[in-house]
Order: structure tokens, then sequence, then C-alpha cells
């Protein structure tokens, strides 16, 4: 055996530091893949994020931003209430919670959602928006401002949003609820970009495109 390879021979039992850099490599990756596995896992468990909203979220950095499509809407008609909807934003079918005629969530392409809740019966508005507002606690996001309104769209209740930054880039959610004898509804805008979000028109149309079918003379919004 010659000298160069007595020289850089591998002792037996022993790995190369090729070999070790490598092993550690893969054994790094393993672990943040465990990581992530447990964090989608949990955030799915939970009820955040259920699987079907993943395709979504991984792609989103990939779609172009696109404003909303107002002039060309979609409508959303049930028995109790209806709204437009921008023709480029969709209703999300797919989540198990799903109800056309109570419960749904509307997308934007990107930057934009919208939870929309429609009860055949009076709800504590005021209640609603209290609480949702108060356990509001959204990953990477800080709150800095909570700001009180009482319309949305034709409808008069209680509403506050919340203006802040996530990531360090402004950041809006806005909650909205109205009652009356017969009837209730419950609205989460969450503005992903901001107060100057490029989905702001798409927001305003349902608010203002909203409408029960049946209204009563006297309103108990106030209450």
């Amino acid at each position: 055996m010659s000298d160069a390879e007595t020289e850089f021979r591998q002792p037996e039992g022993e790995e190369s530091p090729r070999n070790a850099r490598k092993s550690r490599l893969l054994f790094l990756i393993a672990a943040i893949a465990v990581a992530g596995i447990a964090v989608v896992g949990g955030l799915h468990s939970s009820g955040v994020i259920q699987w079907h909203r993943w395709g979504r979220i991984v792609s989103a950095p990939m779609r172009p931003l696109e404003p909303a499509d107002v002039e060309n809407v979609s409508t959303h008609d049930r028995e109790l209430f209806k709204f437009s909807y921008p023709a480029n934003w969709s209703i999300d079918t797919q989540m198990k919670e799903y109800d056309p005629d109570h419960f749904m969530f509307i997308d934007a392409p990107r930057k934009g959602r919208m939870s929309l809740v429609v009860m055949p019966l009076e709800i504590d508005a005021e209640r609603m928006v209290e609480v949702n507002s108060a356990r509001f606690d959204f990953p990477l996001v800080k709150i800095h401002k909570r700001t009180p309104f009482d319309t949305w769209g034709s409808l008069e209740g209680h509403g506050v949003t919340l203006s802040g930054e996530k990531n360090g880039h402004p950041f809006l959610v806005r909650y909205f609820g109205y009652t009356d004898e017969t009837q209730g509804m419950f609205v989460t805008e969450f503005w992903w970009d901001g107060p100057a979000s490029i989905n702001k028109e798409g927001f305003e149309l349902i608010a203002d495109s909203f409408q029960f079918k049946s209204m009563p003379e006297i309103s108990k919004s106030d209450r």
C-alpha cells in the first residue's frame, strides 16, 4: 500500500468529516420537516387552518395581486339574506363547517378573507364583537389600536376595527354584529395588507350589497 493511500485512508469505525457534515445536514432537514409537520398538524387540529387550505397558503406568494373585480360580481342569494361579491373572489365551500345559509368564508385572491355568520334569531351582537375582538390572537400580529364603528353597509349595529402590523407590515381586522327581533349576523374582515388594502373595494361591495330579505320597521340593533 502506498504512503498516499495510508495517509488518506479513513480509520475503521470512524466517519469522514465529509460524511459527518452530510449526516448533520440530513438530521437538520429531518428535524425541520418534523417540526413543520407538527406545526401544520397543530394548526389543523386546533381548527385554525384546515387541510384543504394549505395548498392555497403555500401557493399564495406565486399568485399575482389582483384588485377586487367589482365591475363583474357574483351573488350569494339565500332565503334569509343575499349579498354580492367580486367575480375574482370565492366562497370556501370545502370547509367542513360551511353552511350556505348560516356560515361561510369568502376569499380574495390574496391578502384578504371574510367570515360571515347569519342566524334566524336574535343574537347578542355587542357581546359577540366584544368577545371575539378581545381574544384575537394571530401569529406574528401586533394590535396597536382599537376603533369602534356602528355601521356596516346599510346595517346599524356594533363594530370594532383592530389595526396594527403583521411581520412589520400594516394589518387590519374588522368585527361587526347586527341583530333585530328575528335575525342576526356577525362578520369578520381580515385586511392582511392594512388600511390601504388592494381588497378594500371588495369588502365594501359585500357590505353595501348585503341585505336581509325581511327587515322590521323598528330596529333593535342599538341593544
